[in-house]
């Protein structure tokens, strides 16, 4: 099967989609997909010759193209000379020309359009950002509406996103299908063994949050609930917060915050590659409190490690965390992550055994990129699939 895949931009530093594209490839391959990559990105972006080793797939760079709606006829014609020898067009995110383009192209040589909002129709970002929404909202009713009708399925890589999604965009449930997304963690992790997932015999238990510091991801409710903890004879805890943007006036109230703390709170900056996985390794657990959330590849990288994960149902994956007991879910208030605090804190050895068990079998059943593939592949190629999946969580 031959498909084209448009995306903005392979900058792995705009986010977690980019990191989905990149390793879900090799599984693509491997499924016998073939994939012809188009995006806004100069020919000569420092990140492109590392992508080009992938398999199966050949990346079309057409920028730079330095308008934020990505508005570029290139986009049209590159479709028209690759369409009429794919099977589908996949589109990553929304809001953007190239949507327009693949829209129109697959109408006149009829070919299935599949849209991956990956988040972006999600009403936190309307009740957060008001005239933003009204821009949106006006663009919806004049451009994305059409495409997203369009659209022979609509993608979502969670049921809560789904829902969110159906009900504030007033979606036809039938177009809705749930595609899953998944990570490849190192190889060397990628191959221990589930009798290694262990409680630490360190006295130090170490709370992880990896992410950017930004209000959306509730860092400051985290870093105000950890400094109002008194302090607790025979445990020593300690947080770390590994993320960019605490040079912001939200990272700098961050710290203000965590001024006050009894126990150290540490602020590392961005953490990436190999020391990002010793960070997680090291970690007692990892701490996601966010307002919304699409997926949180995160938490998926904390379950890989084996790392039980204190969230908030605001993630739309948190359901899966109850579900496979593989930490705790409260509310993303500051109320609600006093008590995963408290519930971290509060757990017995063995108790953090069984989750960290439970955290690596949750990750091998729902969010390795090999059975996220074999899940795509089968929504591109049949419709009925696709259909089943929508009423259910796709063997989650």
């Amino acid at each position: 099967m031959k498909l084209i895949a448009l995306i903005h931009s392979l900058d792995p530093r705009t986010g977690g989609t980019v990191r989905v594209v990149v390793d879900l490839q090799p599984h693509l391959a491997a499924e016998g997909l073939e994939v012809d990559l188009i995006c806004a990105d100069s020919e000569d972006a420092e990140w492109l010759p590392a992508l080009r080793q992938l398999p199966g797939l050949r990346i079309h760079a057409l920028g730079p193209l330095n308008n934020g709606y990505a508005y570029s006829r290139k986009w049209d014609r590159i479709l028209k000379k690759l369409l009429p020898g794919a099977d589908a067009v996949l589109m990553h995110g929304l809001w953007k020309y190239p949507l327009v383009a693949a829209r129109r192209a697959c109408k006149s040589m009829h070919k299935p359009l599949f849209v991956y909002p990956h988040g972006m129709l999600d009403p936190w970002f309307d009740r957060e950002y008001p005239l933003k929404a009204f821009k949106k909202r006006l663009y919806w009713t004049l451009v994305e509406r059409k495409n997203i009708h369009a659209a022979h399925k609509v993608l979502f890589t969670a049921p809560d996103e789904e829902r969110l999604a159906r009900e504030h965009w007033n979606l036809d449930p039938r177009r809705n299908c749930i595609a899953p997304i998944g990570i490849e963690p190192p190889l060397e992790l990628a191959a221990v063994s589930e009798d290694s997932f262990s409680v630490s015999n360190s006295d130090e238990r170490i709370l992880l949050f990896l992410g950017r510091v930004v209000k959306k991801k509730g860092v400051d409710l985290l870093v105000q609930a950890f400094a109002q903890l008194p302090p607790l004879g025979g445990q020593s805890l300690r947080l770390i917060v590994a993320g960019p943007g605490m040079d912001s006036p939200y990272g700098n109230r961050v710290r203000e915050l965590a001024a006050h703390s009894h126990y150290p709170i540490e602020f590392p900056g961005m953490i990436e590659g190999e020391a990002k996985w010793q960070q997680l390794r090291s970690c007692d657990a990892l701490c996601l409190p966010s307002h919304q959330e699409n997926f949180g590849l995160v938490i998926a990288e904390a379950l890989a490690a084996g790392r039980p994960v204190l969230t908030t149902h605001s993630v739309n994956i948190a359901d899966y965390i109850t579900l496979d007991q593989s930490g705790w879910v409260e509310q993303d208030t500051l109320d609600g992550v006093r008590k995963l605090l408290q519930q971290w804190i509060h757990s017995t050895p063995v108790e953090r055994e069984a989750l960290r068990r439970n955290a690596r079998r949750s990750f091998e059943q729902r969010f390795s990129a090999a059975a996220a593939a074999k899940l795509l592949v089968g929504v591109l190629q049949d419709t009925g699939a696709g259909e089943r999946m929508s009423g259910g969580l796709v063997g989650l």
